[in-house]
């Protein structure tokens, strides 16, 4: 009578590697390959670096961020830029001038055309409403 495989035993080795790719993104089908594991099996001795590699990622990243933001070395103004817009909700905004005629040369397809640009060049309702209302 022939037997199967023994059953997987976990290492702390295949561990860490398994939350390293976790946390680089690594899809799982992938990380099973490298420790020569089923996707299932994988994911019944490893679940837990699975579910907490990519956080653990972040996190170590989101730490050196702010060292960097908090720092005045190279790069400090932009982490301190990126930072604010992702974790304080600033924004960046552009505005277009319009040089106004008299009202009656604009065109319908001209004014189409103006607002348009304006929505292909990342400006929200409010900039095309006040663009909307530099026409008249």
């Amino acid at each position: 009578m022939t037997m199967g495989r023994p059953p997987h035993e976990p290492n702390e080795k295949d561990r860490r590697t398994v939350e390293t790719m976790a946390g680089h993104g690594i899809p799982v089908g992938d990380i099973a390959r490298v420790i020569k594991l089923s996707e299932p099996t994988l994911r019944k001795y490893y679940r837990e670096e699975l579910e907490t590699g990519q956080v653990k990622a972040n996190s170590m990243v989101a730490q050196s961020l702010y060292g960097k933001a908090m720092g005045n070395g190279q790069g400090a103004v932009t982490a301190c830029i990126f930072w604010l817009k992702v974790r304080a909700g600033w924004v960046e905004r552009s505005y277009m001038t319009i040089e106004k005629r008299d009202e009656t040369d604009w065109t319908r397809a001209e004014l189409v055309a103006i607002i348009n640009d304006a929505v292909k060049s990342g400006a929200d309702a409010d900039e095309v409403g006040r663009r909307g209302e530099q026409l008249n």
